[in-house]
């Protein structure tokens, strides 16, 4: 409301408290979030765990360790306990372990499924399928030894089923993400104490 005789000194300085106010949540906020790399990957496990990826440099389908392959193999059921996945394959002579069949939801883990699938885009939801549709997938490790370490070599792969006009099934590649993590859990658990 406007005073007959007064000028609008109050409206402009109420604009000029809110341009500052404005600006320094802006600089408080913006700095620690422009220091934040958007290649890194924070991940949560079920047991609570955060771990960080690199996206660019740490993606590898075949992951090299440095504990031993006996090493690997025993802390391999805890790793995927951990990752919420229940493993169906255990071969002990050729040292693999995993889920012939697990279903992931739109999240896995606290992360956006499309962050370890690659299943294309469903048009009928103009989006990408990988966290719109459940993903049935297979996720097996073997544990090969590799000079005084180890080589952990994932596999994971999955399907999901497409909506609207375009329906069907589409085949979902892993980003890498998956394998990474794996092997630095096993790095970590296997190099533990007890």
């Amino acid at each position: 409301m406007t005073v007959p005789g007064r000028t609008n000194r109050w409206s402009a300085g109420r604009v000029g408290w809110l341009v500052l106010l404005a600006g320094c949540a802006s600089g408080a906020g913006g700095g620690a979030t422009a220091s934040r790399d958007p290649a890194v990957i924070s991940i949560m496990t079920a047991g609570g765990e955060n771990w960080e990826i690199n996206r660019g440099a740490d993606v590898r389908l075949n992951q090299a360790i440095t504990v031993t392959r006996d090493e690997a193999w025993a802390a391999l059921p805890g790793v995927f306990e951990d990752l919420d996945i229940k493993t169906d394959v255990v071969d002990v002579p050729t040292r693999r372990i995993g889920a012939s069949q697990h279903r992931f939801g739109s999240r896995i883990l606290n992360r956006d499924a499309s962050d370890f699938f690659d299943c294309g885009m469903d048009s009928g939801l103009n989006a990408p399928l990988a966290g719109r549709m459940p993903i049935n997938a297979q996720v097996i490790t073997e544990v090969v030894a590799v000079g005084v370490g180890a080589e952990l070599r994932t596999t994971v792969q999955g399907t999901a089923r497409r909506s609207g006009g375009n329906a069907g099934v589409a085949t979902c590649r892993s980003t890498g993400l998956m394998e990474v993590l794996v092997a630095q859990m096993v790095e970590k658990a296997a190099a533990s104490p007890g």
